[in-house]
């Protein structure tokens, strides 16, 4: 019987451990994705058009890390 929970427990840490490393690969690639949607143009009152921080896109990207 102590032979079948060591088995057991050597499973589910493999396991565990693969799933720790599948979802440390998921945020890694959300967290260094360089798309081109961080910043968006604006055009001031001034009529000048610059870049800003497009923050939507900020936040989508930590609720997908955070999930």
């Amino acid at each position: 019987m102590v032979g079948a929970k060591q088995k057991f427990s050597d499973q589910y840490r493999l396991a565990k451990q693969a799933q720790i490393d599948d979802l440390l690969h998921e945020i890694l690639e959300i967290a260094a994705d360089d798309s081109p949607n961080d910043w968006v143009d604006r055009q001031g009152k001034d009529g000048r058009t610059g870049g800003v921080v497009n923050r939507d896109n900020i936040r989508r990207a930590k609720l997908r890390i955070a999930a």
